[in-house]
């Protein structure tokens, strides 16, 4: 993902620190996105377009999954909300109800966006941070 740019349309690893990134187990619609490794797959490329999606190598759209944390694919559709998101110049992907795409571990979720109050200009924590 091109970071600070909305519409960007480059296709990138969004890395998650140490060696890690964004990760589609598979492109069908309802796959899980987990962060893994990253080894240089196509599954670890997304685009950020124009249209707010993040679109995944297969062509399916990062969504929030039913219940409001999980994240999942989906196919991408232009009036559902739960597949809009951002990309902040702080590296935050935010998505609807000032919630951000966050990371624990493998696991990638939805969480109220945060802010890292013991870094210089109140930068997101580093679960929140997603950088090419």
């Amino acid at each position: 993902m091109a970071a600070g740019r909305r519409g960007s349309g480059a296709s990138a690893p969004a890395e998650a620190g140490a060696g890690s990134g964004l990760q589609a187990s598979r492109t069908a619609a309802g796959g899980a996105v987990a962060v893994a490794t990253c080894d240089g797959a196509a599954s670890e490329n997304w685009t950020v377009g124009a249209n707010s999606h993040v679109v995944a190598s297969g062509g399916r759209c990062l969504a929030v999954a039913t219940g409001g944390t999980a994240s999942v694919l989906r196919t991408c559709n232009n009036a559902s909300a739960d597949q809009r998101w951002t990309l902040l110049s702080n590296g935050q992907l935010r998505g609807t109800a000032l919630t951000c795409l966050t990371f624990t571990g493998s696991s990638v979720s939805t969480m109220a966006c945060g802010s890292d109050t013991s870094q210089p200009l109140y930068s997101p924590p580093a679960s929140q941070r997603w950088a090419r």
